[in-house]
């Protein structure tokens, strides 16, 4: 810089400081003025509290002269006459104006063998809490003071009883300390006032924060104690209020209106504040010019850093020793989440750290410090936003010539997402070795690798024992070549193979267990591993004889099955003809039972059914049949009737037993049944009449909100006419061509473009107007006519999606629902498929089957080769609603399948829903590993969108997007690609 800019800085800086000096003096001079009036207050407090001391104590005392000039009262206290003493003084209160005043009063007697509160008759005196009275008996003095009791702060006057020459006892008289306040308050209109602890601590909870600035600089000149509120200033002066011994008790808190003082303090800061700014603003222009060119070299290095830093989740800081100055790099604040950019403190970091790794953070780099060493430390911290991120941190001392520590240097990594993956990686060998079946993996040379836990359970083998050596060690001998050289050429054309083996234990002793083998491949195909998982099946091995046993309970329940049930109610309806004896049978069903099965798991579902089968059987006789016919699903057969009311007793009974919760695993359930009764022979004198009309009256009774019992009504067989009525409906809109479909757009997360869509089936009634699939599709697939509309389904979107590729060059796949009915043949929906995409060559890998994870469990090994089938023809496979069903790591890693689609059941709560967000991120990531890719339907808000697409999921669907649309407004909707251009606004 030239000699001449140097000078013009120095004088510049110069003007500053003397106006600054100016400022600091004018704010000191009203800063005295002010402490002078709060002393001022402070003298006039402290007499006026003295002056009413004297006040106090000088009209009690002459209370008690007029007292002892009553001979009733001296001698009530002489005799000890209790009764007549109060008399005594009620009388006075009465003529007097001693009792409408606050002030209490309370006899003893000299010997302090008689004790009598005047106002409060039936209250007890503990003497021992009341030193003035002690000393006042002692000394035969006047004594006044504040004393302390369970019910607050007392002010106590103490006045000797002298009848005759005679000391008879003392008087006291007391008031409570809250009297004092109320004086202060007519005597210095002081609206603020209270009585306190000796913390100092209040009642009250009416302070407000005094305005930045005017804060800062009542700080600045040590006028903190400044309180404000309703935009006034006030100072608290605390009068102590001391027992006899010089105990401070509590205060009297009274506070004195400074705003005229602080006002002015003020006033004289701003008007040298404005001609500081002035001055410093004229320095700030003349150095802006050679402040810019520094910058913009330091702003280029920066960006460049920053880049690097941002590719890596790399950050660092550096904290000067002797300016204590501590400087961050901007891609810190996005690492720890803020997102208004401000300046941090060493300390303030130090807050981000979890408080279990505060310490370890700090002896590290206090170590480093005392060695002059470098550290490499991890450690976690909690985000702005609440989030936990793992951070890995390398630093360094920087020293002058001779080794003083001048500065610290740190690095910090955001390792979260390592971390993350370290951790499922953990979880999936947890997952391996807590299987409750025996794992095995080998190389691809057939080297064993790694076994479980249960592998040594179920063979006696221990890990050490074989890992390196060939699963034939296992070997029983009693299967031939033929046997193994089938099970290699199903692992090497199929990638798997599963079947009943026989194996031999460590001790010699052979076993049957159930094998799944499946090979583990590279991207090129290549087999890398082969992973197998068995069971030992012996327990499966019962004879026919067990079975046969069996044949009439329910193996979960232990009670009669549906043909059990059917035999004895046979029985009862022969025995009702010969002895016209009634009786009923009650069809009861539990409420929302799926919700329970699909929520909590089949484990606690199979649990709470047994323990509705314990319950139910409690509520009847011996005599009675309590069956369990499916599902959640029991049918109680009631011998003997006498007459209805029995029945309605005990369907009373079933539900008050019900309604008690259910304890499982630590949930707590609360269930409720609905109840259809049918009567023989008033409802029905067959076996299907009366459970058909049990039935009906059971969904009557669900009809009318559950939890309730229905008798059989002749009315109720129109609910069943009007099902039949739109299940023949349906079957002529079939037959017509009445059924048309809709188009739910996909929506790719990562660009906002539409990808592709889902064909939806709909019903349009000559009368009834528009049905929703809810109320049609289920009689479609009780009556079988699904199989035909999924047919429909599959030919007109396939047929639609093949009008569109003419029309539009923009790629998408169409989706069409495959129903459990059509796979039931699976040789005509194979020929079918073929069929279409031999008519249609150009829609190859351009239609996806959705199949259902309920559809896939059943007949495993025809259901995996059936896809693969659909697969060599062309056609793309996702499993529909998946975290509904029951499928297992073990099975979808067999699917050869390209779509999970998350059923909207886990999407529609993520913003409330801890559990749901960990299983949707849970699902996103299985998927990614195996190479499906993911869609999630039912988005209906942005922040389920957002969140999505935080995960990586990479399609969405769902009402947030798009309704589903008529095939025209559709490819309308496919040309404009109307999220393309706005989607970075919208997530």
């Amino acid at each position: 810089m030239h000699i001449k800019n140097r000078i013009l800085v120095a004088v510049a800086i110069l003007i500053a400081t003397a106006t600054v000096a100016n400022l600091f003096f004018e704010a000191l001079k009203e800063k005295e003025n002010l402490k002078r009036k709060i002393a001022v207050y402070e003298t006039l407090l402290h007499s006026f509290f003295e002056k009413r001391q004297k006040e106090y104590t000088t009209f009690f005392s002459q209370r008690a002269a007029f007292f002892e000039k009553i001979p009733e009262i001296v001698l009530s206290i002489e005799n000890k006459e209790r009764e007549k003493l109060i008399d005594t003084m009620q009388e006075i209160y009465k003529k007097s104006s001693f009792k409408s005043s606050n002030a209490t009063d309370i006899f003893y007697s000299s010997d302090l063998m008689f004790s009598v509160n005047t106002k409060e008759p039936d209250k007890y005196v503990d003497l021992q809490k009341h030193l003035l009275v002690k000393k006042s008996l002692k000394e035969k003095k006047i004594y006044s003071g504040f004393e302390k009791s369970e019910k607050g702060i007392f002010f106590e006057t103490v006045s000797p009883i002298i009848f005759e020459n005679r000391f008879i006892g003392v008087v006291e008289t007391t008031i409570p300390a809250s009297s004092f306040a109320k004086d202060f308050e007519s005597i210095f209109k002081s609206n603020k006032l209270a009585v306190v602890s000796p913390n100092g601590s209040s009642r009250e909870n009416n302070k407000q924060e005094i305005p930045n600035f005017t804060s800062f600089m009542l700080k600045l000149f040590g006028l903190d104690f400044i309180e404000f509120n309703n935009e006034r200033y006030f100072y608290r002066h605390y009068i102590p209020l001391t027992d006899i011994s010089g105990n401070t008790l509590a205060y009297v808190k009274v506070y004195q209106d400074v705003s005229t003082g602080v006002k002015d303090f003020y006033s004289a800061i701003v008007r040298t504040f404005a001609i500081s700014i002035s001055v410093i603003f004229l320095i700030i222009l003349f150095l802006k010019f050679y402040l810019e060119k520094i910058f913009e070299k330091l702003n280029k290095y920066h960006e460049r850093l920053e880049k690097a830093q941002k590719i890596a989740h790399l950050a660092s800081w550096e904290y000067d020793l002797e300016t204590k100055e501590f400087t961050v790099s901007s891609s810190l604040f996005e690492i720890l989440e803020i997102e208004k950019r401000r300046m941090l403190s060493i300390k303030e970091c130090n807050r981000f750290i979890v408080p279990d790794n505060r310490e370890y953070v700090k002896k590290s780099i206090i170590k480093a410090f005392r060695e002059k060493s470098e550290w490499d430390i991890e450690y976690k911290i909690t985000t702005e936003k609440g989030n936990l991120k793992f951070i890995h941190s390398k630093g360094f001392i920087k020293t002058d010539k001779n080794g003083k520590p001048l500065k610290l240097f740190a690095t910090i990594q955001d390792v979260t997402e390592i971390r993350e993956k370290e951790r499922e990686l953990k979880l999936y060998k947890k997952v391996i070795d807590n299987s409750i079946e025996g794992v095995i993996i080998t190389d691809s040379h057939n080297n064993i690798i790694y076994v479980n836990s249960v592998f040594t359970e179920l063979t006696g083998y221990t890990e050490e024992e074989v890992i390196g050596k060939k699963p034939n060690i296992l070997s029983s001998g009693r299967h031939g070549k033929d046997f193994y050289k089938k099970m290699w050429k199903s692992l090497y054309e199929k990638g798997f193979w599963q079947g009943e083996i026989w194996n031999r234990r460590k001790n010699g002793e052979v076993y049957p267990e159930w094998l799944n083998i499946s090979t583990v491949k590279d991207e090129n195909g290549k087999i890398l591993y082969f992973a197998a998982t068995f069971a030992d099946i012996t327990h499966h091995k019962l004879s026919k004889e067990r079975y046969l046993q069996l044949a009439h309970y329910d193996i979960l329940t232990g009670l009669p099955n549906r043909l059990l049930l059917l035999d004895r109610l046979q029985a009862s309806i022969s025995h009702a003809k010969r002895n016209s004896k009634p009786f009923a049978v009650m069809f009861i069903d539990m409420d929302r039972f799926k919700h329970i099965n699909d929520t909590l798991g089949h484990s606690v579902g199979d649990i709470l059914i047994k323990q509705m089968g314990e319950r139910l059987k409690s509520c009847f006789r011996e005599t009675d049949t309590v069956s369990r016919v499916g599902g959640d699903e029991f049918i109680v057969l009631i011998e003997n009737l006498n007459n209805k009311n029995n029945v309605l007793n005990l369907a009373k009974k079933v539900i008050k037993a019900v309604n008690k919760p259910f304890r499982i695993k630590g949930y707590e359930l609360f269930v409720t049944v609905s109840i259809g009764i049918a009567i023989y022979p008033k409802d029905g004198t067959t076996t299907d009449e009366l459970l058909n009309h049990a039935d009906m009256a059971m969904y009557k009774a669900k009809e009318l909100g559950k939890n309730r019992f229905m008798f059989f009504e002749r009315e109720m067989n129109r609910f069943a006419a009007q099902r039949l009525s739109i299940e023949h409906d349906l079957r002529r809109a079939v037959l017509n061509g009445d059924l048309f479909l809709e188009y739910q757009p996909k929506i790719e997360l990562e660009t906002g473009k539409i990808v592709g869509a889902e064909a939806l089936v709909r019903w349009e009634h000559p009368t009834k107007g528009l049905i929703p699939p809810s109320d049609f599709i289920p009689i479609a697939e009780e009556s079988g006519m699904i199989a035909d509309i999924g047919s429909l389904v599959l030919q007109h979107g396939i047929e639609q999606m093949n009008r569109w590729k003419s029309e539009c060059k923009q790629d998408m796949i169409l989706a069409i629902n495959v129903s459990g009915v059509q796979l039931l043949n699976p040789k005509e929906f194979i020929e079918s498929l073929g069929f279409y995409i031999e008519k249609y060559p150009s829609l190859k890998n351009k239609i996806e089957l959705e199949l259902t994870e309920s559809i896939l469990m059943k007949n495993i090994d025809e259901m995996i080769e059936m896809m693969y089938r659909c697969k060599n023809l062309g056609y793309h496979l996702a499993i529909d609603d998946f975290g509904t069903g029951y499928s297992s790591l073990n099975y979808l890693k067999r699917f050869p399948i390209d779509t999970l689609k998350i059923d909207q059941s886990f999407i529609k709560t993520l913003e409330i829903d801890e559990k749901n967000r960990a299983i949707v991120k849970t699902v996103i990531s299985i998927a990614k590993t195996l190479g499906f890719k993911v869609i999630a339907e039912g988005v209906e808000k942005k922040d389920h969108a957002q969140f999505l697409k935080k995960e990586k999921c990479d399609i969405a669907q769902g009402y947030f997007f798009s309704r589903p649309l008529s095939p025209e407004k559709f490819i309308e909707l496919l040309k404009a690609q109307p999220f393309v251009k706005k989607f970075s606004k919208v997530l």
